[in-house]
């Protein structure tokens, strides 16, 4: 155990009973004119990085992320408390994939005003396979860490960024580095979440400013990451939060999205996005038929993942969004590395000659391997969980028959003679 622990046990927070019951607030970027400032910046210029085609889906290119959750603990066996379990933790990224792929199964609740702008983002999320010294994680996308109970402190922004982060951060251009803590206050109210935006200082005529590397990623409590909807665990069963999407919102903001009533004006695009309508309140609850501006042709947006409704309210990203989150993608450091990293994907030490195909496949792929013996296989879907193993009994060439697993990406495991390990990536269409 590292010794920054013991100190940092010294800010680590138990929530009282008072502070329990306050209501909690969804997010507290809009809150840091900072942070506000920064974002602000990037949008007053983004007509300076030329336009992005309409179609959001660039030569449809999916956009792939591996993630790391950091998980801080009081000690307690896995699943209960604050050593959430890994099925918890692989539900939240099925709900962050359903949602940028527009595969969410409240897509069809979306009010009809908005369906013609709503996007699939084409960008998805995957568990990390490797930890940063290269060596196969026991449990896909998930570092845990025993920390000292001390009653009465809190964590906040300023103290996660100054003593947490920059001493458990892995690689931020291999690694979407998600933190899950205990408790957490913004601004003096209790917070479920907060994202780093993006830092932006190679794109044309923005500042050198951003986040620090160092403090790259997301922080989530732990009693609100992951949908009770697909995995039944206390801490999930009440409250409107807790179908995932405060990750959701909070990924928007770390690709670099804002809040669609940020400028609290109906006469000025809050979010520079014009297909979410002007808004000059943020939205709470989940009514439909609310509209803030009366200047508006349509409903406000209350459905985007970018307001401040209840879970199961939540439905889209917009075009727009989905322009921008790719354009941050494309051009923004640490962020555009992510998209290239293996860490998920296959061994870098490995020396053996491998050959995958057809990938992506529809069907049937044939896989070869020389230079290594391979004795045994298993197929991880995206979220970490086996969907087939069995021994290697043929020799050097193996053909599998994927017929009926559903589309998406998976991660192929050999398992060879001496112990070493081959993963590819593999695309079902």
């Amino acid at each position: 155990m590292k010794k920054w622990l013991t100190s940092v046990g010294l800010c680590w927070v138990v929530l009282s009973a008072a502070a329990q019951q306050e209501e909690e607030m969804r997010c507290g970027l809009y809150h840091s004119a900072e942070l506000r400032q920064k974002m602000a910046y990037f949008f007053e210029h983004v007509e300076k990085l030329g336009q992005v085609p309409s179609n959001t889906r660039t030569e449809n290119i999916i956009y792939r992320i591996p993630l790391i959750f950091h998980v801080f603990h009081y000690g307690e066996p896995i699943g209960t408390g604050t050593n959430i379990s890994a099925a918890q933790i692989y539900s939240q990224i099925e709900v962050l994939n359903e949602d940028f792929r527009r595969l969410n199964a409240n897509r069809t609740e979306t009010l009809p005003e908005f369906q013609s702008v709503a996007a699939d983002v084409g960008i998805e999320f995957y568990p990390a396979a490797y930890d940063s010294a290269g060596r196969l994680l026991p449990e896909r996308g998930i570092r845990r860490y025993q920390i000292q109970r001390i009653p009465g402190f809190f964590w906040t922004n300023e103290t996660l960024d100054r003593d947490l982060k920059p001493q458990t951060i892995w690689d931020p251009t291999r690694y979407l580095n998600i933190w899950v803590i205990d408790s957490l206050r913004l601004n003096n109210r209790v917070g479920l979440a907060y994202a780093q935006f993006p830092d932006l200082s190679s794109l044309q005529g923005l500042p050198q400013q951003g986040g620090l590397a160092l403090t790259d990623g997301l922080v989530i409590r732990y009693n609100r990451i992951g949908s009770f909807e697909k995995v039944n665990v206390p801490q999930l069963a009440r409250g409107p939060y807790n179908l995932g999407r405060t990750l959701t919102h909070e990924m928007g903001h770390f690709l670099g999205l804002l809040h669609p009533f940020d400028g609290y004006s109906c006469n000025t695009d809050g979010d520079f996005c014009p297909d979410t309508p002007p808004t000059n309140a943020e939205n709470f609850r989940c009514n439909l038929n609310v509209r803030y501006c009366s200047n508006s042709p349509t409903p406000t947006m209350i459905q985007n993942y970018m307001d401040f409704t209840d879970d199961f309210c939540m439905n889209l990203f917009t075009q727009c969004q989905a322009q921008r989150m790719r354009r941050v993608l494309e051009v923004s450091p640490r962020r555009r590395e992510l998209v290239t990293s293996t860490v998920g994907l296959e061994a870098e030490e490995l020396r053996a000659e491998v050959r995958v195909y057809p990938n992506p496949t529809r069907e049937n792929l044939t896989v070869e391997i020389y230079g290594a013996q391979p004795i045994a296989y298993r197929l991880y879907d995206i979220w970490g969980r086996e969907v087939e193993a069995a021994n290697w009994a043929a020799g050097y060439a193996l053909s599998l028959s994927l017929s009926g697993k559903p589309k998406g990406l998976y991660l192929l495991q050999v398992n060879t003679l001496g112990g070493g390990v081959i993963m590819r990536r593999v695309v079902i269409e």
